[in-house]
């Protein structure tokens, strides 16, 4: 795999700080931040609507949950070019949330 996140090409998946520097929506920002914070563990998915919308006068959208995961195939869609993913969460009570992973594993 190729990357193109500093200039040059390199293979393997780009810092976890390029990440943080992707070109991406400030709501796509935050999740990206809150998962290289996270790093390598998961972050439920109620932590990141919470730091999506917890600020949020309005109190955010009807149903965050929704939200984020639709906001999760953009976000994979973009770190992609960076050789990460997101594996996709297991739903209801055994989910472990979202977490960063590399795309070069050996």
């Amino acid at each position: 795999m190729t990357i193109h996140c500093t200039g040059h090409e390199t293979t393997g998946h780009a810092p976890l700080k390029a990440l943080v520097r992707a070109p991406l929506s400030a709501h796509h920002r935050v999740i990206v931040a809150k998962l290289v914070n996270a790093y390598p563990n998961s972050v439920r998915t109620w932590d990141l609507v919470d730091a999506l919308y917890g600020h949020d006068p309005n109190g955010g959208p009807d149903n965050g949950n929704q939200s984020v995961i639709s906001m999760m195939v953009h976000v994979r869609r973009h770190l992609a070019e960076y050789g990460w993913t997101i594996p996709k969460a297991k739903r209801g009570p055994k989910s472990t949330g979202y977490r960063l992973e590399p795309t070069d594993k050996p």
